[in-house]
């Protein structure tokens, strides 16, 4: 995750305060998410890893990671084979990864992995919107620049419309992201180039 990534994780972490977020594909971002988890203990915050060397190097760099209880990391190997706008990928899976997501409905949801080496792997995503989101919802993709990743968002948004009312912007830095809201969530995106 770049800087533009970052903040602007932190920026929905502070104005949204979400209550149940999953975060798909650990790293720089999973440090925000663990500081946020230690200062929402009513929070319940979820990232999964499909590469376990990766997932214990977070590990390693979240103190007492084991110990706090609304701060899950899951293994997740991509074992599960998904077909979306015929593109055929392997996307999460796992009994974990399976219960996470059918016992929630989540605020924030962070698209940062798999890994981009897996082409179309993100695309997985689609197979669990919008029935996983709260009504106040915000998804985050990142890496938006790719041939491939254009395709996770343009699908991203037909499984949206006309289930949820929603707004999309897009952010530009280092590496593009976009970021889709509720419409109840409009202030996250003042100011910015806003597509619907």
């Amino acid at each position: 995750a770049g800087p533009t990534m970052l903040y602007e994780t932190w920026r929905i972490f502070d104005l949204i305060k979400p209550a149940a977020v999953l975060e798909l594909g650990s790293g720089q971002s999973t440090k925000l998410a663990w500081a946020y988890a230690g200062r929402n203990p009513d929070s319940k915050i979820f990232s999964v890893e499909d590469e376990s060397f990766w997932l214990e190097a977070v590990r390693d760099m979240l103190p007492g990671v084991d110990g706090r209880p609304n701060f899950r990391l899951v293994h997740a190997p991509l074992e599960k084979r998904l077909k979306v706008s015929g593109v055929e990928f392997d996307w999460y899976g796992g009994d974990a990864f399976e219960q996470i997501i059918l016992d929630q409905k989540f605020d924030l949801i962070i698209v940062d992995g798999p890994s981009g080496r897996k082409k179309g792997a993100r695309l997985g995503v689609v197979s669990i919107l919008p029935e996983c989101l709260s009504d106040n919802f915000v998804i985050l993709v990142d890496d938006a620049e790719s041939e491939h990743m254009k395709q996770l968002i343009g699908e991203v948004a037909k499984r949206l419309e006309g289930k949820r009312d929603f707004r999309k912007k897009i952010i530009r830095g280092e590496n593009s992201q976009v970021l889709f809201c509720s419409a109840g969530l409009t202030s996250l995106i003042t100011g910015t180039l806003v597509d619907k």
